[in-house]
């Protein structure tokens, strides 16, 4: 089961409840005991389906659905209890206050500050417990981490065979090196690493780009300290294309890993696979 099965199973029990309530073919206790039932199941599907999923290595395109899920099982939960507490109210029965604690921790432990303090007060200004906001424990879930070491172990073995290339290239001359060209490979380089810290690449269109400044800022280095002319040829059924330098250099670098869009699923792609 998933999340939008879960949730339509609910709100298929509520509508059949609501008909029946507009029709007064149930009595207002009986009411009352189902809609605190429904929401005990609904509740105990999402947090089983959660618990599921934080078990497993997650990408960060699938944490963010997952506290999207989260979020739109809170928006569900504090209707639902809504209305149980108005229902009470006419009925003099006492409302329960204590639902989806588990929820609550996932989300404190991994969402953004400002949106744990949102929803916190959102359960609070219902009279809802926010016991699993405030407990100490943490369910943190487990990302795919940048490979920093890596990424590191190839910079260093790029820029060897770079420096040995233009040693080799200037044996017995000046070495002249194009700053403005030295520049711009610093430039893509120093972009490259914040995006391996700041988690960048989320999804296929993000990996690209990482991939595209990935390939041009060795392709740059060698042409601005070497003076080096490279040029591929590429056939695309009725379309040629000749590449030199800076361009050609930077094809064959991306074409050594080129991009796999189908490695990386964004939250909208993964609901659809569930």
């Amino acid at each position: 089961m998933d999340f939008n099965e879960a949730r339509t199973k609910y709100q298929s029990r509520m509508n059949v409840l609501i008909e029946q309530s507009r029709s007064k073919k149930i009595e207002k206790n009986i009411l009352f005991t189902e809609l605190v039932r429904i929401g005990d199941i609904f509740c105990t599907d999402i947090e089983s389906i959660i618990c599921e999923k934080i078990s497993s290595i997650l990408s960060p395109a699938e944490k963010n659905d997952l506290l999207e899920t989260i979020e739109e099982t809170f928006k569900t939960v504090i209707k639902h209890y809504k209305i149980l507490k108005k229902l009470s109210q006419k009925i003099n029965y006492e409302s329960p206050n204590t639902v989806i604690i588990f929820l609550q921790n996932v989300y404190k432990s991994n969402a953004e500050k400002n949106s744990i303090k949102e929803y916190k007060k959102k359960f609070a200004d219902e009279g809802l417990s926010v016991k699993g906001f405030e407990t100490r424990r943490k369910s943190k879930m487990k990302t795919t981490k940048c490979n920093v070491p890596g990424i590191i172990i190839t910079a260093i073995v790029t820029l060897l065979i770079i420096a040995a290339l233009v040693i080799y290239n200037n044996i017995g001359k000046n070495i002249s090196i194009n700053i403005p060209m030295l520049i711009t490979a610093v430039i893509a380089l120093g972009i490259c690493i914040i995006f391996c810290f700041i988690k960048f690449v989320q999804d296929s269109s993000s990996y690209l780009i990482f991939r595209i400044l990935a390939s041009l800022a060795p392709s740059v280095l060698l042409v601005s300290l070497i003076n080096v002319t490279v040029r591929i040829s590429l056939t695309f059924r009725i379309l040629t294309l000749d590449a030199i330098g800076v361009v050609a250099l930077t094809v064959f670098f991306y074409l050594v890993k080129p991009a796999k869009p189908q490695e990386y699923k964004t939250a909208s792609e993964l609901k659809q696979d569930n």
